[in-house]
């Protein structure tokens, strides 16, 4: 869970676990199951709406709901906390919620409760009360942290990193205590307790413990580096391609994520002499995102390749389907027309985004050549249409009358409402002559969107006389006036219009 529970979802579990002020064993359960499985910076977050269920009215426990003007409310809630240690005990999701109580007094009882309770979220929590507002329970949580600093707790201690790390960043904090948890996580039992607990932790907590790697030295820290350049979170194989040493970082090439990508490049580059030319460089230059190829093709220029010869000697056939998007992005940035044939050819090509990305290099370096495909492209994927339009644009092939031969081999609105769109960014009336005639083929449920696109058109741009039509546009005009098919609306936009 990612999203902060709302107030009232923590009401109906607190309500859930204690009815009536009534421990429910079942329903104590699965606060403490709910609260475990939050993410530990989720924790200070719910503290605001952990103070609402203690504000109203609602029965609970011995008169620890009281109305804020009744000043014996701050002092039954701590000492019914007081009074039911051994059946709280039994509960350390219940403590956790009280807590989060607005009164000092009851934090402070809660926070003395849990220092008893041994559960991993019992840690978690004490490190939010750390930076409680309130002194005494800011000092009973660090009190209860400082025994904790042992090897039984260190899977606590790695579980709940990012308590840790927020603790040593806040003016309330105690940076001594974090530095003494940092230490303990060094030593092999905080090592081996990281090791457990990293395949259920979350990006904030792995960059938290990769923080604390970082600090080791010598084989150790590569050990643990050489294992985490395969970790499914971004943000941290980006932290670790910065401290991998030199060796280890050609394979990174290969990372799935472009900034990981583009940042090994760089180091890679910045440890090579500027005379030489690697070849993981124009390797870099296939790269499909155009991040890192736009990297690579500069530093290719500043150390003497030229590039057009450089794409024009790829042998294409032998070239991956991510090399592929590549090459054919490259060619079209370098304006290699004479590459078509094998553009032509990869239009064939299995994979999709291989064909997506050569068509739109052919659309770019020849569009006159392959407007067929382009206006084919345009009643094709959201993609497809995405490149066809753009190309077609571009080339300023997007005219009246290519619009509307297509909208006859339209077969689903989600086409006709493309051209629909495509249309209306001709010149103004252009593009209601177009509409005009279309929404009188029309008979679908894109009509309204026909009707609103054409008033839009008609009515939007006032009515002085440079936005008037042209004769021969007013003549169209007027025969969709005579057809007594325009709603009145339209007929007095259009009526407007004509002299």
């Amino acid at each position: 869970m990612t999203q902060a529970p709302s107030a009232e979802q923590l009401q109906a579990l607190l309500d859930d676990a204690l009815p009536e002020g009534q421990l429910n064993p079942a329903g104590a359960t699965r606060l403490l199951a709910f609260l475990d499985a939050l993410p530990p910076l989720l924790l200070p977050r719910i503290d605001e709406q952990w103070r609402v269920p203690f504000r109203g009215n609602t029965p609970g426990p011995a008169g620890w709901f009281r109305a804020v003007q009744d000043w014996r409310w701050h002092s039954t809630f701590p000492s019914w906390l007081t009074h039911h240690p051994d059946e709280l005990l039994t509960a350390p999701g219940v403590v956790a919620a009280l807590a989060g109580s607005p009164d000092g007094y009851a934090r402070e009882s809660a926070v003395r409760l849990l220092a008893r309770l041994d559960a991993p979220l019992t840690t978690g929590i004490l490190l939010v009360r750390a930076g409680d507002w309130a002194p005494p329970v800011r000092a009973a949580a660090l009190e209860a942290l400082h025994a904790r600093l042992s090897d039984a707790y260190a899977d606590h201690w790695a579980r709940y990193a990012a308590l840790v790390d927020r603790l040593e960043r806040l003016e309330r904090g105690d940076a001594v205590l974090a530095e003494l948890a940092w230490a303990l996580l060094r030593t092999p039992a905080g090592l081996q307790a990281i090791r457990r607990n990293w395949p259920g932790a979350d990006r904030d907590t792995r960059l938290t413990l990769l923080r604390v790697l970082e600090q080791l030295s010598g084989p150790p820290r590569l050990l643990w580096l050489g294992t985490l350049t395969e970790d499914p979170h971004v943000q941290v194989r980006r932290r670790v391609v910065e401290l991998l040493p030199a060796e280890g970082l050609h394979a990174r090439l290969a990372d799935p994520n472009a900034g990981v990508r583009e940042r090994v490049l760089s180091r890679l580059l910045g440890l090579t002499p500027l005379h030489e030319v690697p070849a993981f460089l124009l390797t870099a230059l296939l790269d499909p995102r155009s991040s890192v190829r736009a990297l690579a093709q500069f530093e290719a220029r500043r150390r003497g390749v030229h590039l057009r010869a450089a794409y024009l000697k790829v042998e294409v056939p032998f070239l991956s389907a991510a090399a592929l998007r590549g090459w054919a992005a490259g060619v079209r940035e370098q304006r290699l027309i004479e590459t078509s044939s094998h553009l032509e050819a990869l239009l064939g090509h299995a994979n999709a985004r291989v064909r997506l990305e050569a068509l739109l290099a052919l659309g770019t370096l020849a569009p006159t050549h392959h407007v067929d495909r382009l206006e084919d492209a345009l009643l094709g994927s959201a993609a497809q249409a995405r490149v066809g339009e753009l190309t077609l644009r571009a080339a300023h092939l997007l005219t009246q009358e290519r619009l509307e031969a297509l909208w006859h081999r339209t077969t689903t609105d989600r086409q006709r409402r493309r051209l629909l769109r495509l249309a209306a960014g001709l010149p103004r009336f252009d593009a209601a002559a177009v509409l005009l005639t279309w929404r009188a083929e029309t008979r679908s449920a894109l009509s309204e969107e026909l009707d609103d696109t054409l008033h839009h058109l008609l009515t939007g741009f006032g009515t002085r006389y440079y936005t008037r039509p042209s004769l021969i546009q007013q003549a169209a005009l007027g025969r969709a006036v005579q057809t007594g098919t325009l709603n009145g609306q339209l007929r007095s936009a259009v009526e407007a219009l004509l002299p």
